[in-house]
């Protein structure tokens, strides 16, 4: 999968968020200092959006998770990533897996994981 750069003449953000709103993906899941995740309901994916500049160590971890061909459990499944650009401002939006907490602890991580997807499954 590559990271595809799309260069929009509106403010990057407006494009984002509307790429994600093509997807059907409505619905506000959260938000943090650096972005916000969107889906819908019955949807097993999820659109996070941010800014390139201040999330350039989560980009870093999306191209290695992107990298790793091992289909590790421990790692989301990202489907896309685009960066939409204009004049000087730049956002990106990973679509990725739809995580969700997991339930029993006394199992290992791993185990937990790869459990809790094939329940979604």
């Amino acid at each position: 999968m590559k990271i595809e750069t799309i260069k929009v003449r509106t403010y990057a953000y407006k494009a984002a968020r509307a790429f994600i709103k093509e997807q059907g993906a409505t619905r506000l899941l959260g938000s943090g200092c650096y972005g916000k995740v969107y889906s819908a309901s019955g949807m097993d994916r999820v659109f996070k959006i941010g800014e390139v500049e201040e999330n350039a160590g989560y980009l870093a971890l999306v191209r290695q998770v992107i990298k790793d061909k091992t289909n590790n459990p421990l790692l989301p499944k990202i489907y896309s990533v685009k960066i939409f650009a204009s004049d000087g401002c730049k956002y990106f939006v990973v679509e990725m897996e739809r995580l969700s907490s997991i339930q029993n602890s006394s199992q290992p991580l791993g185990q937990r994981m790869q459990l809790q997807r094939k329940r979604q499954s």
